[in-house]
Formats: C-alpha cells, sequence, structure tokens
C-alpha cells in the first residue's frame, strides 16, 4: 500500500499497532523467550569451550599483526573515532556539560587561546579549561594559560 508522505505512513503504524497491540506483543515475547534460550545456548558453549576461543583468539592476533593494526590505525583516524574519544575523557576528568556534542564542535572550531589570544599551534596545545569543583567548563585556551590560570588559582606561583 503506497503513502503519499511520510505522516500518513506514521499514521497508519499507529492505527495498526493500536489495533493489533496485543498480538505484536505476544510475538514480541516469544521472539524474547526464543532469544533467551540462543543467549544461554551461546553462554554456556563460551563457558565450555573458554580456553579453546583464547587460543583461537591469540593464533589469529599473532597471523593477523598488520591487518589489525592497520584497521586500528584507521579507526582512530575518523573523526567520529576522536570526537567520542576527546568526549569521553572529559567526561572521566569530572567536566560537566549538557550538550557534550556541540561543546566538542566548538572546541574543534576554536583556533585562537581564549586568554592570550595565541593561535593553536596543534590539537595538543588546545585545552579545555573547567572549574575542578564544579566541572563547570570556563574557557578554551593554549596550553600554557591552562597551566598559568591553575598555578594563579592554586597559589603554585611562589
Amino acid at each position: 500500500m503506497p503513502f503519499k508522505d511520510k505522516e500518513a505512513r506514521i499514521k497508519h503504524d499507529r492505527e495498526y499497532y493500536q489495533k493489533n497491540k496485543e498480538k505484536i506483543n505476544q510475538k514480541a515475547r516469544e521472539r524474547y523467550k526464543n532469544n533467551e534460550v540462543i543467549y544461554q545456548k551461546k553462554q554456556e558453549y563460551r563457558r565450555q569451550n573458554s580456553q579453546k576461543n583464547i587460543e583461537y583468539a591469540k593464533k589469529y592476533n599473532k597471523e593477523n599483526k598488520e591487518k589489525i593494526r592497520l584497521k586500528r590505525s584507521i579507526y582512530h583516524q575518523r573523526e567520529e573515532t576522536k570526537k567520542i574519544t576527546r568526549i569521553s575523557q572529559w567526561k572521566s576528568r569530572g567536566i560537566i556539560d549538557s550538550d557534550f556534542s556541540s561543546l566538542y564542535d566548538v572546541y574543534k572550531k576554536e583556533t585562537n587561546c581564549y586568554i592570550c589570544g595565541n593561535e593553536f599551534k596543534d590539537s595538543k596545545d588546545r585545552h579545555l579549561d573547567h572549574d575542578h569543583e564544579t566541572g563547570e567548563v570556563r574557557f578554551i585556551c593554549c596550553r600554557v594559560c591552562n597551566s598559568h590560570f591553575l598555578k594563579e588559582k592554586y597559589n603554585i606561583w611562589k
């Protein structure tokens, strides 16, 4: 049955679900039970063959060392991977923000230090400064300004 637009399709799907809710839920419960049985069988197989699986993994890794290294390097060069990694680091350091994705976009687009105005030399020179007590982000600055700001805050200048 062709639909004129997306809204018509959504309306049709909602109506179908309301009419057949119980039947749909029953099928879902049956699928879950079947998947649970399959899951338990897989877990049992893994327990019984754990040593065999470990040996296979060691052999595969040894024989495909270059292939694995290449895949990892390609994976870590992807922009999405860099974004995920950076956000994860921020979270582990206690940075709190409502939208890490937009914070990352601002972080990547910033070209100059907020404090001294100097241009960032490379990605390692760019730092996201935050309050260590509250976790709130203050600004994006260079490595030098970030360390000076910390020294000033904790009176380490002397």
